[in-house]
Parts: structure tokens; C-alpha cells; sequence
């Protein structure tokens, strides 16, 4: 039988600031679900390389719930997935937060990731509902800079450990 290698939150939140300390590449493999989770952390490549850390990719989720990239899950789902790939692997887990929503909204999303041992989170600057960005035809407003710091900036106020880091996709 097969037993997953999991950590507590704790332990693996501070595990991807520590990885980009030692100032090397990392590799990051997007997982959606446990299964992706699992293999990512056991994959090597030809040299025995291992991945430092799993994507946990929005796009990847929503298209494997047969849903278009437009933030259109509901937050409990998204959470228990990002929580049932925390309970398979100890690798540090980045997770794509698409737009956030707004700055209330990203603030509860990135302490509830946090409790789940999320390391790393990462946001678009995009304004208004999420669209897929492989899409030619849909145009992306911009959130306005300002908006855009004072929603990170309320994000890591409401984070109780520090150390999570948002990561800005712009």
C-alpha cells in the first residue's frame, strides 16, 4: 500500500522561500488534483532531478471539472482540492489564485490557503471577472496599480505566519 508523505502546514509553508534562498532554478510541475500531485513528486528526470515545488494551476482545476478558465469554481471546492493535494505530498505548493477577487475576498482566500500550508500565491492584475488569457478574443482590463498593491498588501496583513509570499502576475 502506498502512504503518501504529507507535512503539516507549518513545515511546508516555509519550505519554497527557503528553496529560492539557495538563488538556483527551481522546477515546478502543475498538479490538479491528488493523482497529478503524487506523480509530480515522484517524477526524476534523466539525471535523477527531482521538481522543488507543484503549481497548483486554476486552469488546470477548472478544466478538469470540464469548466472554462474563468474563475467559475466555487472557493470550498478550489480549497478542498489544493487540500487534498497538501494531504499527498510534502512539496512546497504555489497556488494560481487567478484574479483574487476583490481585496476582502484575496485577504480570506490567502489566510485560508495558509492554514492549508500554501507557500507561494500567485495573482493577475487583471480587473473584473477572470477570462482565460489563451483566448484571442477576450480583452483584459487591467486593475488599476494602486488597487492592485492595496489588495496584496491587505492580503499579507491578514496572514498570521509570514511566511507566504504573493507573487505578482503581471
Amino acid at each position: 500500500m502506498y502512504l503518501a508523505r504529507p507535512c503539516l502546514p507549518e513545515v511546508r509553508r516555509p519550505l519554497l522561500r527557503a528553496a529560492l534562498r539557495e538563488r538556483r532554478l527551481l522546477r515546478v510541475i502543475e498538479c490538479h488534483n491528488p493523482l497529478s500531485a503524487m506523480l509530480g513528486a515522484a517524477a526524476a528526470g534523466a539525471h535523477g532531478q527531482r521538481f522543488d515545488a507543484l503549481w497548483a494551476s486554476g486552469f488546470s482545476n477548472a478544466t478538469a471539472m470540464g469548466l472554462p478558465d474563468a474563475e467559475l469554481s466555487l472557493l470550498e471546492r478550489r480549497l478542498d482540492s489544493i487540500a487534498d493535494i497538501a494531504a499527498v505530498t510534502s512539496l512546497p505548493i504555489v497556488v494560481d489564485a487567478d484574479t483574487g477577487g476583490d481585496e476582502l475576498a484575496f485577504a480570506c482566500l490567502c489566510r485560508r490557503l495558509e492554514a492549508l500550508g500554501a507557500s507561494g500565491i500567485i495573482i493577475e492584475d487583471k480587473a473584473g471577472a477572470k477570462r482565460t488569457s489563451l483566448a484571442a478574443s477576450v480583452r483584459h482590463q487591467m486593475e488599476e496599480p494602486e488597487a492592485f498593491v492595496r489588495k496584496i498588501a491587505s492580503a499579507k496583513a491578514a496572514m498570521l505566519s509570514g511566511d507566504v509570499m504573493i507573487f505578482a502576475r503581471i
